[in-house]
């Protein structure tokens, strides 16, 4: 016997209709109850759910079960190990990574980024999410449940935790975040214009050593603490891409150059394929080439 999600009855319930509510425990004490009557019958009994339900008396009738949710001897048993992903999926990877011009291997390393981050107990095997997995083989690209719950996150608690306050414009945080979520590739551009501006550097100027890398960070956690689901130096089969910002409705590819070119970068983005895994996406794609000056440490030439 399984019953699965046992407490969504209840949880939908909750703070919102105290009537239902009870009678949906009083259903669950009587059926539990019916349950226990019929033990000598029942071989094996299987209850799931993400809530655990000790202080509303249903399971008062049913007092023989064994939660093994944080047991080690079945930290395994609900989902997909590393182990048998690579004994049973080898075909359906090998076709997601042909599909979004990958290597086998960073394919796989994609997937484990992405999709394990299951564990139930101390200590346990690395489990991945069944149906995110299976939903992402059947359509050959990449959804995001292990980044969506960090970005959700940082959308929650950033707020609360930098205590952002309003600023005279462009510096406000408000312009960059309405500016990438609208496809404003130009207004993401201006934002981070005046957010250079601003930075401080050391007196000592002429022994200072700026890299790509340098302003890459600073793009990367300034879209990283406003929540964006942002990602540096993403591997394809030619290359690694800068920077890429995903939104519901926006991909923006960004390449990177220090005393280079945003021509030439543009040029990279396209040798290197790094538009080719949205190829078949419904999104629209931004291509922006970037260039830093060393000199007046920043943007000087920006290309979309």
């Amino acid at each position: 016997m399984l019953v699965d999600e046992y407490d969504n009855p209840l949880l939908k319930n909750i703070g919102e209709n105290e009537e239902q509510e009870k009678a949906n425990r009083t259903l669950y004490k009587g059926f539990f109850a019916v349950l226990k009557d019929c033990d000598a019958y029942l071989r094996f009994a299987f209850f799931t759910g993400v809530t655990k339900f000790s202080k509303v008396s249903i399971f008062s009738d049913l007092n023989q079960l064994n939660d093994i949710t944080l047991n080690k001897r079945f930290d395994a048993i609900c989902g997909i190990t590393q182990e048998e992903l690579e004994a049973n999926f080898k075909p359906e990877i090998s076709a997601m990574a042909e599909n979004n011009g990958m290597t086998f291997e960073a394919c796989r390393s994609e997937l484990k980024r992405m999709y394990d981050g299951y564990h139930f107990c101390m200590n346990s095997p690395d489990i991945y999410n069944p149906f995110s997995l299976l939903r992402a083989f059947d359509e050959k690209k990449f959804g995001f449940p292990n980044d969506e719950v960090k970005y959700g996150f940082l959308d929650a608690l950033a707020p609360s935790y930098l205590h952002v306050e309003d600023k005279p414009a462009p510096f406000n945080v408000d312009i960059l975040d309405d500016a990438v979520e609208e496809g404003d590739a130009d207004g993401i551009r201006k934002w981070f214009t005046a957010l250079f501006a601003l930075l401080p550097y050391t007196a000592d100027a002429e022994n200072e050593t700026l890299i790509e890398q340098n302003f890459q960070n600073v793009i990367y956690i300034s879209l990283l603490v406003l929540g964006k689901y942002v990602r540096t130096e993403v591997h394809s089969a030619l290359g690694r891409a800068d920077c890429i910002i995903e939104t519901p409705e926006y991909v923006y590819l960004f390449e990177f150059k220090r005393d280079g070119s945003a021509k030439e970068a543009l040029e990279q983005i396209e040798a290197q394929g790094y538009a080719k895994p949205y190829e078949a996406d419904s999104r629209k794609i931004f291509k922006i080439g970037v260039n830093f000056s060393s000199e007046t440490k920043n943007i000087a030439e920006w290309l979309c």
